[in-house]
C-alpha cells in the first residue's frame, strides 16, 4: 500500500516559507512519501590498504558532491547485492557528526562508480520514486529549510549530534510538479553557478592574501636584510621564563560558559597569531578552579599535541575574559621583556621558517598525533636584532598584516553575502518564486499518485553485511 502525502504544512517546525501557501498543482508531504527504499550504511573497519570495496565517508560528501578521490576500502569483504551498491541518483545524508555543521549533510550520487562502492554507517541512503529529479530537488531542500528541521530535531549525547532515519522521514517538504522541479532546479544550478564562479574568486584572493602574510612574516625574520644584520643567535628556552601546561578535566561539552563562570580553554582558542576567549568549555562544579592557570593579558599560548598542522600554533595574548584557564594540550608562557619584545616574538614564532623549525622537533608516529616536549622547543633557535630594531619591524609588519586583514574583512563579506543570497535563492524556489508556472503541468499529487501506483513503500531498515561492527 503506498502512503498518503500529507496536505497541511502549518504544523511543521520549519521556517516562514514552509508554512505559507503553497503554488497551485503544489502539494505537501514528507521525505518518506518520496522514498522507495532507506536505509543504514555498513559498519566494518576501514583503511586504506584493504583490499575490498571502497566506503564512502562523510569527507567524501562533505562540499555536497560526491569526491572519490581519497576513499578508504573495507578491511573484510561485504558481500552486496544489486540494489545495495550506491547507483546514480541515491541521496547520501549524514545522519550523526559531533559538528552540527555536518549534521545532515547531503550528497548525490550523479553517475555510476565503475566498480561497487558502498557508505558507512553514520551515512543514511535514500533512494526515490522518482530517480531523475527527486534526487537534486531533496538535495537542495536540505541545503536550505530541511537544514533548520535537522538541526530542531537532532539529538545530541556526549557531544555527538545524531538525526534518527524515521525522523528524517517524517520531515514535510513541498513538491512541485515534475516539470515545474526540472524548470525550478535547473534555474537554480543556473543561477549557484554564477554564485560559485565568485565565491572561487573571493577563495583565490583569500589564499593570496595568506601568501601575502606569509612573505611579510618571513621578510621580518630574514637575517639576510639589513636590518638583521646585528642579530644575535638565542634558544627559545633563553628567551622564555618557564614553559607550563595546563589542565583538562572533563567537562560539558554542549553549552557555553557563562561571562563570569570558571572555565577551560579548547584548543581551537589557539590560532596563528589570533586569540579567542569564546572557545571555552565550563568547568564542572565537583571540580575546584586553579587560578594559578588562568589566561592573563601577555600570556603566550602554544598547542603542544595534536593532529600536525596544529600542533605548534601559536598567539600573544592581548585581551581575554577573566577566569580561563589553560588546558593541558597548550603550553603557556612569557617572553623576557629585556630580550625580546613580545609582539616580535609572535611574529618570529609564526614566520613560515620557524614554523618550518618546529615542525621538524614534533613527535609521533603519525600525522594525526603529533607532540611537542620542552626539551625539542628549548632547542630551537632564532636571530634577534635589537630591541629597537625589534619595535621597528613590528611597526613595519603591523602596517602591512593590518592592510591584509582590511582586504580579508572585505572577502569576508563577500563570502557571507554570497551564503545569504545562496540561501534566498532556495527560499524563493521552494515558494515557487523561482521559476514560472504552467498550467498544463501534470499536479503533484497526480504524479505522485502515479509514483505509488503498485509499490510498497520498504520500511527503514538497519544493513547487515559484515561480523564485525566496530566504527569506520
Amino acid at each position: 500500500m503506498s502512503r498518503k502525502p500529507t496536505s497541511d504544512v502549518s504544523s511543521s517546525p520549519l521556517d516562514h516559507s514552509m508554512r505559507c501557501h503553497l503554488p497551485s498543482g503544489w502539494l505537501s508531504v514528507t521525505l518518506g512519501d518520496l522514498v522507495s527504499r532507506s536505509e543504514y550504511g555498513t559498519s566494518t573497519k576501514c583503511d586504506y590498504s584493504g583490499s575490498s570495496i571502497p566506503v564512502l565517508r562523510i569527507p567524501n560528501i562533505a562540499l555536497g558532491e560526491i569526491d572519490a578521490l581519497d576513499l578508504k576500502r573495507a578491511v573484510t569483504d561485504i558481500n552486496l547485492g544489486d540494489d545495495d551498491e550506491l547507483q546514480p541518483g541515491d541521496v547520501l545524508i549524514c545522519r550523526t557528526n559531533g559538528s552540527l555543521s555536518l549534521l545532515g549533510k547531503a550528497a548525490v550520487i550523479r553517475t555510476a562508480f565503475t566498480d561497487p562502492h558502498t557508505f558507512a554507517s553514520y551515512l543514511l541512503r535514500f533512494r526515490f520514486l522518482e530517480r531523475d529529479i527527486f534526487p537534486r530537488w531533496i538535495h537542495l531542500f536540505l541545503s536550505g529549510s530541511g537544514r533548520r528541521f535537522i538541526e530542531t530535531r537532532a539529538a545530541s549525547s556526549a557531544g555527538q549530534h545524531n538525526i534518527s532515519l524515521t525522523t528524517l522521514h517524517s520531515m514535510p517538504l513541498p513538491l512541485a510538479p515534475l516539470n515545474e522541479q526540472r524548470r525550478i532546479v535547473s534555474k537554480i544550478e543556473e543561477l549557484f553557478s554564477d554564485l560559485d564562479a565568485g565565491v572561487l574568486a573571493l577563495k583565490r584572493a583569500k589564499a593570496n592574501l595568506k601568501r601575502y602574510r606569509a612573505a611579510v612574516l618571513n621578510a621580518a625574520v630574514d637575517t639576510t636584510s639589513s636590518k638583521l644584520s646585528a642579530s644575535t643567535s638565542y634558544r627559545f628556552g633563553e628567551l622564555i621564563f618557564k614553559l607550563g601546561q595546563g589542565w583538562s578535566p572533563k567537562c560539558d561539552l554542549n553549552r557555553q560558559p557563562e561571562p563570569d563562570e570558571w572555565a577551560i580553554i579548547k584548543t581551537t582558542a589557539v590560532q596563528a597569531m589570533k586569540y579567542s576567549d569564546q572557545e571555552s568549555k565550563p568547568l564542572p562544579e565537583n571540580f575546584q578552579p586553579r587560578p594559578e592557570i588562568e589566561v592573563t593579558t601577555g600570556d603566550f599560548l602554544m598547542t603542544r599535541k595534536g593532529p600536525r598542522q596544529r600542533a605548534g600554533v601559536t598567539c600573544l595574548v592581548r585581551n581575554t575574559r577573566s577566569r580561563l584557564m589553560v588546558c593541558d594540550t597548550v603550553y603557556r608562557f612569557r617572553c623576557r621583556p629585556e630580550i625580546v619584545n613580545a609582539d616580535f616574538l609572535e611574529i618570529v614564532l609564526n614566520s613560515p621558517s620557524v614554523v618550518e623549525a618546529i615542525d621538524r622537533k614534533k613527535c609521533g608516529i603519525s600525522d594525526s598525533g603529533v607532540s611537542l616536549t620542552h626539551q625539542k622547543l628549548y632547542e630551537i633557535t632564532f636571530d634577534l636584532p635589537p630591541l629597537e630594531m625589534q619595535l621597528e619591524i613590528v611597526s613595519e609588519v603591523s602596517e602591512n598584516l593590518s592592510q591584509a586583514d582590511a582586504a580579508e574583512a572585505l572577502i569576508d563579506h563577500g563570502l557571507l553575502r554570497s551564503a545569504r543570497l545562496r540561501q534566498s535563492i532556495l527560499k524563493q524556489a521552494f515558494e515557487g518564486k523561482l521559476a514560472p508556472q504552467d498550467p498544463n503541468d501534470e499536479p503533484a499529487s497526480v504524479m505522485l499518485d502515479k509514483l505509488h501506483g503498485g509499490q510498497t513503500e520498504e520500511a527503514p531498515k538497519k544493513q547487515r553485511r559484515t561480523r564485525q561492527s566496530p566504527k569506520v
